[in-house]
């Protein structure tokens, strides 16, 4: 178990490898900050638990990479930042959760990489949200699941990709934004499933892209919002 508790401070620089196996216990309370640059290494495997509560900020800068294997769990609670720059990679693999609450904000900038592989579940609750800006990579694969709830965010800037392969499922509820522009990518492919519910919004500027391949499923229920503009 690693505790930090009111405002503590864990810097990992230059290459520093932070490896947690098999269970153990990361735990950031009350503002605490986590940050990893210039190509640090923070591992999750095989179940580890990693919760940011009350405002905590995980920062990846330059490269740094931040891993899920094996049903590890990331949580991020009331108003927590999980922020990452300049490719910095995010990966969940295996079924791990990544789960943002009440107001925090997930943000991939300058080409980072988001990536959800075989049954990885990806929540956003209550008005949270995820941005990726400058072709950052926002990839499902293999039945992973994407789900915006009462009134959170999605928004894909400046030719960004949201790519969902075989199976995997996009919903957005009760107001929900999904907003992709300046040639943005939204690919569904082999039966995945985008559906909108209760006045959600979906839209595409400036030469966008929408597509849906072999049997995959756009539904819009209950005045929502599906707009294309400029090409």
């Amino acid at each position: 178990t690693n505790t930090h508790k009111d405002g503590s401070t864990i810097t990992h620089k230059n290459g520093s490898a932070n490896t947690h196996k098999n269970g153990s216990t990361n735990t950031y309370k009350n503002g605490s900050t986590n940050t990893h640059k210039n190509g640090s290494t923070n591992t999750h495997k095989d179940g580890s638990t990693i919760t940011h509560k009350n405002g905590s900020a995980n920062t990846h800068k330059n490269g740094s990479t931040n891993t899920y294997k094996n049903g590890s769990t990331n949580t991020h609670k009331n108003g927590s930042t999980n922020t990452d720059k300049n490719g910095s990679a995010n990966t969940h693999k295996n079924g791990s959760a990544n789960t943002h609450k009440n107001g925090s904000t997930n943000t991939h900038k300058n080409g980072s990489a988001n990536t959800h592989k075989n049954g990885s579940t990806n929540t956003h609750k209550n008005g949270s949200t995820n941005t990726h800006k400058n072709g950052s990579t926002n990839t499902h694969k293999n039945g992973s699941t994407n789900t915006h709830k009462n009134g959170s965010t999605n928004t894909h800037e400046n030719g960004s990709a949201n790519t969902h392969k075989n199976g995997s499922t996009n919903t957005h509820k009760n107001g929900s934004t999904n907003t992709h522009k300046n040639g943005s990518a939204n690919t569904h492919k082999n039966g995945s499933t985008n559906t909108h519910k209760n006045g959600s919004t979906n839209t595409h500027k400036n030469g966008s892209a929408n597509t849906h391949r072999n049997g995959s499923a756009n539904t819009h229920k209950n005045g929502s919002t599906n707009t294309y503009k400029n090409g």
